[in-house]
C-alpha cells in the first residue's frame, strides 16, 4: 500500500499581509557569503522576507556571521550537521505555515529530496545555487531554480576602513546596506558616507546623486518622496 505524505494545512495569509511571507534558508557550508546580497535580493522578489537563516559551523564561517540581515545558526561539528538542521527547520516552517514561499540556497544534491517533498506537498519552494555546481536533479526538484555565477569577493561596506579600494560591485554594497535596514529602510542621506568608506563615490557615476542612482534601479529599490527623512528599501513586488 502506498504511503501518503502528511497533509499540510491550507495557506493562511495574515489579514494585514499584502505580499506572501518568504523564508530563506542558506547552507553556509555550501554557499559562499560573497553571495549574501544576491541571495537576499532574489528571495525579496517573491514577497516579504520574514526569515533569513544561515547554517554552519560558527568556527569556520566568519563571513556569514558578519552578513547583514541574516541570523547565523551554529549547527555544531557533526557530519552533515548543517544539512540536517536546515532540513528540520525548513520542515517546521512549512508544517506550521510560517511562510508561503521557501527559498533554499545551496548547490548540494542532498537537498533534492527535501525540495521534491515540499513541491509535491503544494509548498512553493525555490532554489538558489551556482550554475556550475548545482546538479540537474536538484534544479528540477524546485518549483523554480535561480542560478547564480561563481562566488566573487564583495565589499563589506559597514565594516570597510576608510581609503579601502572597492573589492566588489557598488550594487552589491548598496544591496547589503539597504537589506540590513529591513522593512523600515535606511535614510538615503546615510548612503554617501558609508559608501565612501567602502571606496565608492557617487560623483563618479552618471547619475551623480544617490537618489537618482537608486531611482534608475527602481526594480530593486523603493525610495520615499524627497525630504530630509526620505528612506530607501528593497522593492518587494506583489
Amino acid at each position: 500500500m502506498t504511503e501518503l505524505a502528511p497533509s499540510f494545512p491550507a495557506p493562511s495569509y495574515p489579514a494585514s499581509a499584502v505580499r506572501p511571507r518568504v523564508a530563506l534558508f542558506v547552507d553556509g557550508e555550501n554557499m559562499s557569503s560573497a553571495h549574501a546580497a544576491k541571495v537576499a535580493a532574489l528571495a525579496a522578489t517573491k514577497g516579504d522576507v520574514t526569515l533569513r537563516r544561515v547554517y554552519g559551523n560558527a568556527s569556520q564561517l566568519n563571513g556569514w556571521q558578519a552578513a547583514p540581515g541574516f541570523r547565523f545558526v551554529h549547527a555544531g561539528l557533526g557530519k552533515n550537521a548543517a544539512d540536517l538542521l536546515l532540513c528540520i527547520e525548513v520542515m517546521h516552517v512549512a508544517l506550521t505555515r510560517q511562510a508561503e514561499v521557501i527559498f533554499i540556497a545551496a548547490s548540494d544534491r542532498d537537498y533534492t529530496h527535501l525540495a521534491s517533498y515540499l513541491r509535491e506537498s503544494s509548498i512553493t519552494v525555490h532554489g538558489i545555487g551556482e550554475e556550475a555546481k548545482a546538479p540537474e536533479a536538484l534544479r528540477k526538484a524546485f518549483c523554480k531554480f535561480h542560478g547564480i555565477g561563481p562566488a566573487e569577493r564583495v565589499a563589506a561596506p559597514v565594516a570597510a576602513v576608510e581609503g579601502a579600494s572597492p573589492s566588489g560591485s557598488m550594487l552589491d554594497a548598496v544591496l547589503g546596506l539597504v537589506g540590513a535596514a529591513g522593512e523600515a529602510g535606511m535614510p538615503i542621506h546615510e548612503l554617501d558616507p558609508l559608501m565612501q568608506r567602502a571606496g565608492f563615490s557617487i560623483s563618479q557615476q552618471p547619475e551623480k546623486t544617490w537618489r537618482k542612482w537608486l531611482e534608475a534601479r527602481s526594480t530593486l529599490f523603493d525610495c520615499d518622496p524627497k525630504g530630509p527623512g526620505a528612506r530607501v528599501r528593497w522593492r518587494q513586488p506583489a
